[in-house]
């Protein structure tokens, strides 16, 4: 292999006009990567779950409600989300709270449980983890 075929085709992508991206045009690619949004089916509905203003957004079908989320211990801790994605199937959530950052994983039965809660009206419940019961507030 060529030099000019490794700089021109494997070692960077580049833009279409041939050029290399920017420092700012990879932060924008990031943060891009970082602001997407899981989408569940449930039946015959989409919902989306994503993260927004150091909580959740859950929209879909009549559903577009805002949601902050503490940790059920001695005391409610509050949970600042930082990522919500899909990962196998499942629900990964990245969140960080007391200065600790974490990633957990919740399977499709209790997201079905908590969209069930919100097409149910309520404005808080909990949902229990397998290390912690979550409490969900509508802000």
């Amino acid at each position: 292999m060529k030099l000019k075929q490794l700089l021109e085709g494997y070692a960077w992508e580049r833009k279409a006009d041939g050029s290399l991206p920017t420092l700012s045009d990879a932060i924008q690619s990031h943060q891009k990567s970082l602001s997407e949004v899981a989408a569940i089916k449930i039946g015959a509905d989409t919902f989306t779950v994503s993260a927004a203003n150091n909580g959740v957004n859950v929209a879909g079908a009549a559903i577009n409600n805002n949601y902050n989320i503490k940790v059920d211990a001695f005391i409610d801790i509050p949970v600042d989300i930082k990522d919500v994605t899909m990962v196998g199937g499942n629900l990964k959530i990245k969140a960080s709270a007391m200065g600790v950052e974490r990633e957990g994983m919740l399977p499709m039965q209790q997201v079905s449980t908590i969209i069930q809660n919100i097409e149910d009206g309520k404005k808080e419940f909990r949902i229990a983890g397998d290390e912690n019961t979550f409490i969900f507030t509508q802000v």
